[in-house]
């Protein structure tokens, strides 16, 4: 009888949210460069709504979000922004939020003049006859292309977002040219040359370091002999030295650079670096403590502390308030009477709680005001019921499989990384590389744990999500977090 009233209560849920749902339309977004870095942005939705514009600066820490404005009575919505004024990485994933419905992902253009040639983490590539090695493009998240392809009796040579594999298939050299996607002329050469013994892969004992300038760290190098560092993006930032098998990097500078370290024997490998300033990692405050608003009334809210950005890390009642940000100001929006938690981190590493209050009064607002609040924060709950659906579904799918398989050594259970970011095209860092390591363990991802995003990721965790019942979207949001932590 209680399963009975379960599922009856399931039923009822999705049948509620179907119904109310016609209250927002999906929106669209659509982009075009205009001059230098300069990109118009048009976007169609429901009428007289807030456009709220997520975006990748290219950190780990997830996407960034601030208010563009607000749809006219025909529900458009257009305006021009520099990329660089808000560093948006060029070719990383965006999209908006129109009456709390999103768009689909899109691409940020990019101007194909201020792009150079890409940065090649080899461009002499020896591999073994049958032998598959990797080359990254570096230094900008842009797809390449092969403008020039090589000798296809020799090598085969394929490409995903910024990796280039390339296969060994007859012994002899030949060329190919890497090129950014979207031009003709921004090309690298790349010679190949196939030869009977297999090429050693490199490997390190860590491929993401975060220092602070002035601080050494040490590096264990393993596979090959003989070597030495090819390339340094941003030699400002660190300084890299090898001694033997063991590299050491020095913190010089805040920023980040990425470390090409090759051997002797032809493989190569990358060590991504951050380096932050030596005592920046305060801890945050707001220029409002514990503050509160009516319903309807807009705040602005000042952030103190923490280092280079800030980012939302949780809103534990976005139906009381919403919250947005940009830059070093939160600012917030009171939708329905209540309280709620909001942590804003900073890229330091460093967080903070600020505790907000939404009263019963409209404080002179309309009753227009009033209903799309209400709205809004139904909106809100039927979003969380069916979060909790899935979570529900992905519980039982767990059970099913726990009932009919078997168990890790001993009967003990396996403790697993904890996920916490929003994940997409661009993200990169260690929590990337923790879900490349899942997917790779689980059969949906065979490339390598690079710790970055990019599309055969993406492809990979649309496999994921269908094999586990969700919504194959291809990012990483709180309903597939819900199933790799397996709660």
């Amino acid at each position: 009888m209680k399963k009975i009233i379960v599922f009856a209560v399931l039923f009822a849920s999705i049948g509620s949210f179907g119904t109310l749902s016609a209250y927002a339309m999906t929106p669209t977004l659509s982009m075009s460069s205009t001059s230098g870095d300069s990109v118009q942005i048009n976007v169609v939705g429901d009428a007289n709504s807030g456009v709220m514009f997520y975006y990748n600066i290219g950190s780990s820490s997830g996407m960034q979000v601030t208010t563009l404005g607000t749809t006219n009575s025909s529900g458009t919505f257009t305006t021009t922004i520099s990329g660089a004024a808000y560093g948006v990485n060029s070719g990383s994933s965006v999209y908006v939020l129109v009456n709390s419905q999103q768009s689909a992902m899109q691409t940020w253009p990019y101007n194909s003049s201020s792009l150079g040639t890409p940065s090649l983490s080899q461009t002499n590539v020896p591999v073994g006859l049958g032998q598959t090695v990797t080359v990254t493009s570096q230094g900008n998240t842009t797809g390449v292309y092969a403008g020039l392809s090589p000798n296809s009796t020799i090598a085969l040579l394929q490409i995903n977002g910024t990796q280039i594999s390339i296969t060994g298939r007859q012994i002899g050299s030949t060329n190919a040219t890497i090129c950014y996607v979207g031009t003709a002329s921004n090309c690298a050469n790349l010679a190949i040359n196939v030869q009977s013994a297999n090429v050693q892969s490199l490997s390190f004992s860590q491929n993401n370091v975060t220092l602070t300038t002035g601080q050494n760290t040490t590096i264990n190098l393993y596979g090959g002999s003989g070597y030495y560092v090819a390339s340094n993006s941003n030699s400002s930032v660190a300084t890299p030295s090898i001694n033997g098998s063991v590299l050491t990097i020095y913190g010089a500078a805040n920023g980040s650079t990425n470390v090409n370290v090759c051997s002797s024997s032809g493989g190569c490998g990358i060590i991504y670096v951050t380096v932050n300033t030596s005592g920046t990692n305060q801890s945050i405050s707001f220029g409002s403590t514990n503050p509160t608003i009516s319903i309807g009334q807009s705040m602005s809210v000042p952030i103190y502390g923490g280092y280079n950005y800030y980012y939302i890390s949780s809103n534990s009642n976005s139906g009381v308030a919403q919250a947005n940000l940009s830059g070093s100001t939160l600012s917030l929006y009171g939708s329905s009477a209540g309280s709620t938690s909001i942590a804003i981190c900073a890229s330091s590493g460093t967080c903070s709680t600020l505790y907000v209050t939404v009263s019963g009064t409209t404080g002179g607002t309309t009753s227009n005001m009033t209903l799309l609040a209400e709205i809004t924060a139904m909106q809100s709950q039927l979003a969380q019921i069916l979060v909790s659906i899935q979570t529900m579904a992905a519980k039982l799918t767990q059970l099913a499989a726990s009932a009919g398989g078997s168990t890790s050594g001993g009967g003990t259970t396996q403790i697993k990384y904890k996920f916490t970011l929003f994940l997409a095209v661009g993200s990169s860092g260690n929590e990337v590389t923790e879900l490349q390591k899942r997917l790779i363990s689980e059969g949906y991802f065979s490339g390598s744990t690079t710790g970055y995003y990019g599309t055969a990721t993406e492809a990979a965790v649309k496999k994921y999500q269908s094999a586990h019942g969700v919504t194959a979207a291809g990012y990483v949001g709180p309903s597939t977090r819900v199933i790799l932590n397996g709660e």
